[in-house]
C-alpha cells in the first residue's frame, strides 16, 4: 500500500566552524486521515444535499453513491459527499481513488476550503477528475472554484487525460494563499506524477475538506459511484530554510510569511531535552519572514511549531 504521508525533507548544512542542522516542518499535529480499516467513517459530516446519497465501508475502502436526482431541473444533478469538520488555510489534501463507474458520466475527487455546505451554498475548491463518458473527448482532470454548488475552472487549471478504471491513482491538492496545484499519481508510484496542473484564484482563505462524487451527465438524471481510500486533509507545514548571511558569521533563517501562527524554536542537541523559542528579531520581505542567529554554540537545531 502507498504509504498514506507526503514524505518529509530533512536538510543539513555545515558551515565553517560550526554544525547547524535544520528540521524542515514536518507532518503537523493539525491533521485529519482515514486509511477507513475500522469499518466505519467516524470524524465525518455526510454531504447529502438533495437525499440520494449512500455511503459503504467495505475491505478498507470508502464507497460513495448517489441514486440519480428527483428532479435535476429543480435540484441539480445526483452527487454526494463527506466532509471533515477541520478547517485549514493553507492545506494539503489527498485521496486514493480504488475504484469508479466508468459507465458513468461523473466527476470526482476531493474539496478544500470548503464553508457553508447545503443544497446551492456549498462553496470551495476542488481537485477532480470527469469520465467524460460517452462524449467525444477523453476523461478530465480540472481545479474548479465552487460557488453555491456551481464549478467553475480556473483558468489554465485542466488537462486531457484518460484514467484506466483498473488502475489506482492517488489526488493529491495542495493549496497556499490563492495559489493552488493538483497532481496525480498512478499506484503505487509517488515518485513521478502522472499530471500537474496549477491555478490562482483569491475568493476562499479557508475552510474544510473531503470527497464527493457527482453526476455530470448532460441530463443530469444518471447515478454517480466513486470508491475512496487513505484520505489526508493537514495544515500545510511551512518549509524553513538556512542559509550562509553573507555580511557577517550569522546564518539566515527565513519561512514562509503566511505561517503567521509558527514559532521558530532552537535546540543544541538531539535528541532535545528541550526546545527554546528564538526571540530574535524578525523582519518580512519578498513572501518570507526571516532572521539572525550567530554561531556561538558548537550545534544548533532549528524547528516551526504551532502551538
Amino acid at each position: 500500500m502507498a504509504p498514506l504521508w507526503p514524505s518529509v525533507p530533512r536538510l543539513l548544512l555545515v558551515p565553517t566552524a560550526f554544525l547547524t542542522a535544520i528540521l524542515l516542518a514536518g507532518v503537523p499535529a493539525h491533521a485529519a486521515t482515514d486509511d477507513f480499516n475500522d469499518g466505519t467513517d467516524d470524524g465525518w459530516i455526510h454531504y447529502n444535499p438533495i437525499g440520494t446519497g449512500s455511503w459503504t465501508l467495505l475491505d478498507g475502502t470508502y464507497r460513495l453513491r448517489s441514486s440519480p436526482s428527483p428532479s435535476p431541473s429543480t435540484y441539480g444533478p445526483g452527487r454526494v459527499g463527506s466532509l471533515r469538520a477541520e478547517s485549514y488555510a493553507q492545506f494539503y489534501i489527498a485521496v486514493d481513488l480504488v475504484t469508479w463507474d466508468n459507465s458513468l458520466d461523473q466527476l470526482f475527487g476531493v474539496i478544500a476550503r470548503v464553508g457553508n455546505a447545503g443544497l446551492g451554498s456549498t462553496r470551495g475548491y476542488t481537485f477532480t477528475y470527469a469520465t467524460r463518458t460517452g462524449r467525444s473527448s477523453p476523461g478530465l482532470l480540472q481545479i474548479l472554484r465552487i460557488d453555491n454548488e456551481s464549478g467553475t475552472e480556473l483558468s489554465g487549471a485542466s488537462s486531457n487525460i484518460l484514467l484506466q478504471a483498473s488502475q489506482s491513482y492517488r489526488l493529491v491538492f495542495t493549496g497556499v494563499r490563492d495559489q493552488f496545484t493538483g497532481q496525480l499519481f498512478a499506484l503505487p508510484n509517488l515518485t513521478t506524477a502522472v499530471a500537474t496542473i496549477t491555478g490562482s484564484d483569491p475568493a476562499y482563505a479557508s475552510g474544510g475538506g473531503g470527497v464527493f462524487t457527482y453526476d455530470n451527465s448532460s441530463g443530469g438524471a444518471n447515478r454517480a459511484d466513486t470508491t475512496f481510500d487513505n484520505f489526508v486533509f493537514q495544515e500545510l507545514a511551512p518549509p524553513l530554510t538556512i542559509a550562509h548571511d553573507p555580511f557577517s558569521a550569522d546564518v539566515r533563517l527565513s519561512w514562509p510569511d503566511w505561517a503567521t501562527d509558527y514559532r521558530l524554536q532552537r535546540a543544541t542537541q538531539l535528541p532535545a531535552d528541550s526546545w527554546e523559542d528564538l526571540l530574535n528579531f524578525v523582519d518580512q520581505a519578498n513572501g518570507s519572514f526571516y532572521t539572525f542567529d550567530d554561531t556561538s554554540q558548537p550545534a544548533a537545531f532549528y524547528r516551526l511549531i504551532k502551538p
